[in-house]
């Protein structure tokens, strides 16, 4: 498990599962959009880049794309992600296959 402000950490939780489930679905709720991964993006500000492009990566069901501003766009968890080598699927170290929508 990476021990970044963006994924899941001991000290700040699970702050990536906040972000992709909770907060998304919690939006989708709560205001008149349109929940659907083409209606949906994700931006981020300086570091919060990071996790912008992080998260549009390994949750293309979730996200269809992201905006980096003023990002360093650290992508070094890629290595340890199969969508190099299989590009219609994802697995990370701590997650199952998932199928990557066309």
């Amino acid at each position: 498990m990476e021990e970044r402000y963006v994924c899941q950490s001991p000290l700040l939780g699970k702050v990536e599962d906040f972000i992709v489930k909770d907060l998304v679905g919690h939006v989708d709720q709560k205001y008149r959009t349109v929940s659907s991964r083409s209606s949906r993006a994700v931006m981020g500000h300086s570091m919060g880049a990071d996790g912008a492009a992080r998260y549009s990566i390994l949750y293309p069901d979730v996200f269809c794309g992201f905006a980096s501003h003023s990002g360093s766009l650290d992508l070094s968890f890629l290595l340890n992600c199969s969508l190099l080598c299989h590009p219609r699927t994802r697995t990370t170290k701590d997650s199952v296959p998932m199928s990557i929508p066309h």
